[in-house]
């Protein structure tokens, strides 16, 4: 904070009570970022199950106090090449777990002319080819504020606990660019001709 706005906020704290309170509310941060992002995450079931669905896709979140989810192509299993949204808001698409699929066949594959539009899926992409992860797209979320598309989690919680169906809206629009009929065979082709064969047997 600038030496002005740190000299506004001492003048919230005039009482030791107030400041206290003050040292103890900020010690909770992380429990109520989670607390805020409860609200998402039970309301993503049944929004991602029921209500924006794509034929051959599956949904599965990880835990109801973790806003990490993910959309796999149903014939390949969630550990896949997948979509994952994680870290309270980065949106990746990810070559996910077991060592099912090839890491460096999907990154030529990619980077090839026949399979580069999974990539122009995003609307941008902030981190590319890390490891298992070919792309990134970091906390882009628009609600009319000086944040939008550069939120990070413990702003983007407040969102999710009270701006909830425009958030889940954005993360449905962005699965769904790759979800078209189109960009759902390149992946299931992608996924087959990455696919460790022996693995995928056991």
């Amino acid at each position: 904070m600038e030496t002005e706005e740190i000299n506004q906020a001492l003048q919230l704290f005039d009482t030791p009570e107030k400041w206290a309170a003050f040292l103890t509310l900020s010690r909770q941060a992380d429990n109520l970022k989670r607390a805020m992002t409860r609200t998402a995450v039970s309301r993503a079931n049944s929004y991602f199950h029921q209500e924006h669905t794509a034929p051959g896709w599956s949904f599965k979140q990880f835990g109801p106090d973790e806003f990490t989810m993910v959309w796999y192509l149903t014939a390949f299993g969630e550990y896949s090449i997948c979509l994952v949204l994680s870290w309270s808001g980065v949106f990746v698409l990810e070559v996910r777990g077991n060592n099912l699929n090839d890491i460096e066949a999907t990154i030529q594959f990619l980077k090839g002319s026949e399979f580069s539009a999974l990539m122009t899926c995003f609307e941008r992409i902030d981190e590319w080819w890390e490891g298992r992860f070919m792309g990134k797209e970091k906390f882009n979320f628009r609600f009319g504020t000086a944040s939008d598309t550069r939120f990070g989690p413990f702003r983007l919680a407040w969102y999710a606990h009270f701006e909830t169906e425009k958030l889940l809206d954005q993360i449905a629009a962005k699965v769904a660019r790759f979800q078209t009929p189109e960009m759902t065979a390149l992946l299931t082709e992608l996924n087959e001709l990455t696919r460790n064969p022996d693995l995928a047997r056991r």
